[in-house]
């Protein structure tokens, strides 16, 4: 009787870990695109280097390349009232940009996703954009200059916001 009861103990501690471990994986997963991927990683990494968490499965932050009307924006982050939100950038714009013009725009777009920030159009004595939020890549009322000698004072500028 008593190995019975010892095995009806670990039957049931056996089965309640697994409905248990189970659980704890229902949320849906985040969907990104495979391309736009290092860039939510190296966001995530510059935001810990500065204090700050992210994690994109938490955000609920997605990530898609499609193809955005001509009058669009080359980017756009779409956020609902579940909590979640969506970065839409432009197929053929990704296709021909470099890797900066790449993290640029993604930390734009998650400037506005994540850090819930808005435009800032803000200049340097040479008309450079002091802001990755700056409202238009190359245009409006600043130049964006985004490269490797002024990314990381960029990049503090935006968490610290």
């Amino acid at each position: 009787m008593k190995l019975l009861s010892s095995i009806f103990r670990i039957t049931f501690s056996f089965l309640f870990m697994i409905l248990l471990v189970s659980s704890c994986g229902s949320e849906e997963d985040v969907e990104i695109n495979e391309e736009m991927a290092p860039y939510f990683e190296t966001f995530k990494e510059e935001a810990a280097k500065r204090g700050i968490i992210f994690d994109n499965s938490i955000e609920k932050i997605e990530g898609f390349l499609e193809f955005l009307p001509k009058e669009s924006n080359l980017g756009v982050c779409k956020s609902y009232t579940d909590g979640s939100s969506e970065i839409i950038i432009d197929k053929p714009y990704w296709r021909v940009s470099t890797n900066l013009q790449r993290e640029h725009i993604m930390f734009h777009e998650l400037g506005h996703c994540f850090l819930n920030l808005g435009h800032d159009d803000s200049k340097d004595d040479n008309g450079d954009c002091v802001s990755i939020m700056a409202s238009t890549i190359g245009g409006g009322d600043c130049l964006t200059n985004y490269n490797q000698f002024n990314r990381d004072s960029l990049i503090t500028e935006l968490f610290s916001k």
